[in-house]
């Protein structure tokens, strides 16, 4: 309409993350994992496919997701949230399986988790199709632990 101006909602405080005692805004890593979450996983029907990017902080025995990206288009309105849900179980399980400084693949039915935890405690997990390479994956966890 004629007359509306659209204003910018004001800025909400920025939360942060702890990463290692160090204070990383939480919206730089949203922001560092999308970006590659996207230059990699939207690809042509038939063709491999990433699902879910997913970094996560060791801390002890337990792991918390700081930042995540799915892709859950191929999946039904009712049954999102459930995949989604299991997707960040099973990345958050895998990271706190992995022996620090090791890669990890697993098969769950149609999709490979790979997962990377490196010395310091910080990894990266990946849920992918079966035809994903390995190679490729484990390249994409350590750009994104990098970038972030």
């Amino acid at each position: 309409q004629r007359g509306v101006k659209a204003t910018r909602p004001a800025p909400r405080p920025r939360r942060a993350t702890r990463i290692l005692g160090e204070a990383v805004p939480a919206w730089d890593v949203f922001v560092a994992a999308c970006e590659a979450f996207e230059s990699h996983a939207f690809s042509p029907a038939g063709v491999m496919k990433i699902y879910y990017i997913g970094l996560l902080a060791r801390d002890g025995g337990d792991s918390q997701t700081l930042a995540s990206a799915k892709e859950l288009s191929k999946f039904g309105y009712f049954e999102k949230k459930s995949v989604g849900e299991f997707m960040e179980f099973t990345g958050k399980t895998l990271v706190e399986r992995t022996t620090p400084g090791t890669m990890q693949s697993v098969k769950e039915k149609e999709y490979m988790v790979h997962s990377h935890v490196k010395m310091d405690d910080f990894g990266g997990v990946v849920i992918t199709d079966l035809e994903y390479p390995k190679r490729v994956a484990y390249s994409l966890i350590l750009k994104c632990i990098d970038e972030f």
